[in-house]
């Protein structure tokens, strides 16, 4: 479905569609960048398995709707704002959220744990050039088999490192992390960027993120 700048959106008709379980929605803005709010009462199919949305902002009232959708297992955020620099999604969201990709967002800070997408297996980061660190607790997630990542600072690469090292000092070996080749981790702001990180983590992973780092700088020489 698209929305035009003047379109109107009404959620409540998508809501009425109970057996959808795969709902794309673009909102197409004059210049190109992100578009309209969503309503302020979003109302979703509970049977939803796959949303994307794509050139919109939304509140954290609807992140929360998005978040309770009972079978959610794909979510694709694109082009994309939330109202808010900070992500802190509520215990009991995403219960079984498989793949989360976020592409072109202005988030800047996020903070959540294992409780928040305890069945999250593949994450995929594209272009969010200002999100500091992707939360080491996600360390925690068992079922995590992927991290891919795309034009991300080098704090968020040097974080997603952390996250495998963990997981591999706990005998998890499956973890793979995918970094696109032009990413900036290499540059001359790594160390840097690696202290950045060693201090947004909990005591009990800075060893582990120290080491990680140093591996994949020695890999990249």
């Amino acid at each position: 479905m698209r929305v035009a700048p003047n379109g109107h959106f009404t959620s409540s008709t998508i809501s009425s569609l109970q057996k959808l379980d795969t709902l794309k929605c673009e909102f197409i803005s004059k210049d190109d960048g992100v578009g309209k709010h969503l309503p302020l009462k979003l109302a979703l199919p509970q049977n939803l398995r796959k949303l994307t949305l794509e050139g919109c902002t939304i509140s954290w009232e609807n992140m929360t709707v998005i978040g309770s959708l009972p079978n959610l297992e794909v979510l694709k955020l694109r082009n994309f704002d939330f109202d808010g620099s900070v992500w802190e999604p509520n215990e009991g969201e995403f219960t079984k959220l498989k793949y989360l990709l976020i592409e072109v967002s202005s988030l800047e800070q996020w903070h959540a744990d294992y409780t928040h997408f305890p069945r999250l297996q593949h994450l995929c980061l594209s272009f969010c050039s200002k999100l500091e660190a992707i939360p080491p607790e996600f360390g925690d997630i068992a079922s995590l088999e992927m991290i891919e990542l795309c034009k991300c600072s080098s704090s968020v690469v040097a974080s997603a490192m952390l996250i495998q090292e963990e997981q591999q000092s706990l005998g998890n070996e499956g973890l793979r992390v995918r970094v696109n080749s032009n990413s900036d981790y290499r540059n001359s702001h790594s160390n840097t960027s690696l202290r950045k990180v060693l201090r947004l983590s909990s005591g009990r992973v800075q060893l582990l993120a120290s080491m990680a780092a140093l591996r994949f700088l020695d890999a990249a020489r």
